[in-house]
């Protein structure tokens, strides 16, 4: 469901037994579900090349000496998941 609503929205409130947990939007949701190798290079272009020539990626180029090699991504679906699941051990615990 999460996946059709990112389609057409730019904000997203979480909900967890009726009350506000997280609310984030668009950028920082595709923050969070980020994941990937960054790795310190001395010129990405020429690391950028070899990277190209082994058939690593995808991979991003941040700038002169950072290149982010992307891994998959998180589902949104297991984020909302990840955050009832703390959401649930949090309000045991403070029983």
């Amino acid at each position: 469901m999460l996946s059709e609503l990112y389609l057409v929205s730019s904000r997203f409130g979480f909900i967890s037994h009726g009350r506000l947990i997280k609310e984030v939007d668009k950028d920082e949701l595709d923050r969070i579900n980020q994941n990937g190798l960054l790795i310190d290079v001395d010129q990405s272009s020429r690391a950028a090349m070899l990277l190209d020539r082994q058939g690593i990626g995808p991979f991003q180029v941040l700038d002169d000496h950072h290149i982010l090699i992307r891994q998959k991504k998180g589902s949104r679906e297991d984020y909302f998941a990840d955050l009832l699941n703390k959401d649930s051990q949090e309000s045991r615990r403070q029983q």
